[in-house]
Formats: C-alpha cells, structure tokens, sequence
C-alpha cells in the first residue's frame, strides 16, 4: 500500500485528499491513522478529523468536472465523436489515476487523456486535435505530424500538419495530397 510523504501541512494533505480516490478511501477507514502518517498534529490533525468523507467526494467530484470542462474544450471534436456521456465515463476511469498540477494542468491533463484514449485503442480520437494539445504543452516553435485521417470534405484523408507559433499563438495548418 502506498504510504504518503509524512511532515505535510493541511492544506496539502487536504489537496492530496481531493485528488486521489486510493487516499480518500483510506481516509474513509482510518483517518487517525492517515493524520498520523502525513505527520499532522495539533489543530491540523482535529481540522483532518473534522472533515467529512462524503463531502470529500462531492468536492473531488466537483474538480473532476471542471477538468472534464476544461478537456472537452481542449479536445472538442474528440468529445463530440465519442459522445457526451462515453466521453465523461472514460474520463472520469482516466482521471481516477491521473491529477496534472502546474500552470499548464489542462493541457497536460486534455494530452493525458488523449494518449490514454489511443492507448486503450477507442475509436474517433481526432488526431491533429491532440498534435495541437501537445504541441502546446511543448516549448517548440515547430512541428510537422502526419495524420492518418484529417478531417476534410467528404471525410478523413492522410495529411502533413505543420504547427507553429507565430507572436506567441499556435497555429496549425493541414497540407492534404492531392486525389
């Protein structure tokens, strides 16, 4: 069993409480035990015990949401080829095991999903879409994909995508071979 880094303050064993459902449930069965190995003491340890497992979850659950928000807007057209709620549930299993943190969270949790959803071979990831997310999570000024089926009329063709920054922006450019 995974046992947390002990001498934490509140406030980072609470984050870490929200963002990991293995803790939350170990919380659930000995939180005295749990305060004892994060090294809380005093009023941290009566704050730690003072909280209520339940409302944990509704919290945790509240900023599963908005990173589901915020990597739908990130990976809009793959959300939409899978479907509103197959979307959500496939989410919510990566981000059971999966918490970005840092300035660049949601673009590194839309690219986390994204590679977890090739991983796990499920249908309609929009590749150029995630090239995008991932170049923007790189400190690149330049790359060039070749996607298997970019969108176009009439559907999906072989493509080079060429992305690059210009005055700090991304842009993304398809190049399709003739037919």
């Amino acid at each position: 069993m995974h046992t947390p880094p002990a001498d934490v303050d509140f406030a980072t064993a609470f984050a870490r409480l929200l963002s990991d459902r293995r803790l939350r449930a170990r919380f659930r069965t000995d939180a005295v035990e749990l305060a004892r190995e994060l090294g809380l003491t005093g009023g941290e340890r009566a704050a730690w015990l003072s909280l209520d497992a339940d409302d944990l979850d509704v919290q945790a659950d509240g900023l599963i949401q908005k990173r589901m928000r915020e990597v739908s807007r990130r990976l809009s057209l793959t959300w939409g080829r899978l479907g509103g709620r197959t979307a959500a549930r496939l989410f919510r299993m990566y981000a059971a095991d999966h918490w970005p943190t840092g300035h660049r969270r949601h673009d590194e949790d839309a690219l986390g999903f994204g590679r977890y959803l090739v991983d796990n071979a499920v249908p309609g990831v929009c590749e150029a879409e995630l090239n995008q997310v991932q170049f923007r999570v790189a400190p690149r000024r330049l790359s060039v994909k070749f996607v298997r089926r970019a969108l176009a009329a009439g559907g999906g063709r072989p493509a080079v995508q060429i992305l690059y920054r210009r005055r700090g922006e991304l842009r993304s450019l398809l190049l399709f071979a003739r037919s």
